[in-house]
């Protein structure tokens, strides 16, 4: 097998083992679920993740915007491509004013859980413009969209038929779970798999996410905490 296709093995692989292996936890207890669109969202993850790694760059700046941009468009491709709607998708504002509490809730949360662990982390360098406005846009944009957008909707379409807690769950767990997985990667080192530290942290977020997501029906919370999130990290890293 040469570089390139190992390379590709490796990086589709957590988005193909973390959605299989979670519908798999989730089927146990809802006994029911429709195998054809649990393969739809995991090749979508998939694809994602050699989009973003494999995607040209067409700048010289310090970050891909290519990459997410990228991200984002495949997302519309396969929101028309399913006939998703845009309820399913969360491309909705928040149902009631208990969401709008919720999401409120969500942004302060996850400004404050990573907020407080790039403090006693942090690196004390300053982050310049570029990282800034990146931090403050993308990150939410593309990636919200994708694990608690698209996947959301194809997973929550595999689990239709089945009622309970977990059916109701697993829409915010497997995507979830694929997405701790993916931030194990390093641009400049490939997968570790042995950073436990990133997966926990990238996993209790996406959780935090998905949970708003789940309680106010709306991507709005989940992609300005994102944001908020990130672009607070990367200022608190700066401090000296």
């Amino acid at each position: 097998m040469d570089k390139t296709a190992m390379d590709i093995l490796l990086f589709t692989l957590p988005a193909l083992l973390g959605t299989f292996s979670g519908a798999a936890l989730c089927v146990v207890f809802t006994r029911r679920v429709k195998l054809l669109w649990v393969l739809f969202a995991a090749l979508y993850l998939a694809a994602d993740t050699l989009i973003l790694i494999f995607s040209p760059r067409l700048e010289h700046g310090q970050w891909n915007w290519s990459s997410k941009i990228c991200s984002l468009l495949f997302a519309l491709v396969v929101f028309f491509l399913f006939r998703l709607s845009r309820v399913e998708v969360g491309l909705v504002l928040p149902k009631d004013q208990l969401s709008w509490r919720w999401t409120l809730i969500c942004i302060v949360g996850a400004v404050a859980f990573d907020g407080v662990l790039n403090y006693i982390f942090r690196t004390h360098q300053a982050p310049g413009l570029e990282t800034i406005v990146y931090q403050a846009t993308m990150p939410g944009l593309s990636e919200e969209l994708t694990y608690r957008g698209i996947s959301f909707a194809l997973i929550q379409r595999a689990f239709s038929g089945a009622h309970g807690w977990w059916a109701k769950a697993a829409p915010a767990l497997i995507p979830s779970l694929v997405f701790g997985l993916i931030h194990t990667y390093s641009p400049k080192n490939g997968f570790s798999y042995h950073e436990w530290s990133g997966f926990l942290f990238s996993l209790t977020l996406g959780l935090w996410f998905a949970w708003t997501r789940l309680r106010s029906g709306s991507l709005l919370g989940p992609i300005v905490a994102h944001n908020a999130a990130n672009t607070a990290g990367c200022l608190i890293r700066g401090l000296r």
